[in-house]
């Protein structure tokens, strides 16, 4: 798979292989998992909005670079120590082929007259 560099996608900086396993040594997150936070912590409205854009800013890029996560919920989510969202376990992930919509011309009511 391609690599994506983005600052909401969790950062890999090593991998090894440990018998018949292949370990990650990812990038640190803080202040832990999402699910987690949310579960312990009731979010006023700003903080929701601050996590949801961040969502959708690292969806949006994921779809630019053709990549299907798969496996979006709360836990894959991580909280950096600057309360920022980062995607994690790309294990399910795939990349599409990107294609470009091919635009039509829309016939108005007036062409049909």
């Amino acid at each position: 798979m391609q690599i994506l560099d983005h600052p909401g996608v969790i950062k890999s900086s090593e991998i090894f292989q440990e018998g018949a396993n292949y370990q990650l040594v990812l990038e640190y997150a803080l202040n832990g998992d999402f699910q987690s936070f949310i579960k312990a912590n009731k979010l006023d409205y700003d903080t929701k909005v601050h996590f949801m854009a961040q969502m959708v800013t690292v969806l949006d890029y994921l779809r630019s670079q053709g990549v299907v996560h798969r496996d979006l919920k709360p836990a894959n989510w991580l909280i950096d120590q600057d309360w920022n969202l980062k995607l994690a376990d790309f294990g399910s992930a795939q990349v599409r082929k990107l294609t470009k919509l091919k635009l039509q011309k829309v016939r108005s009511a007036a062409e049909y007259e």
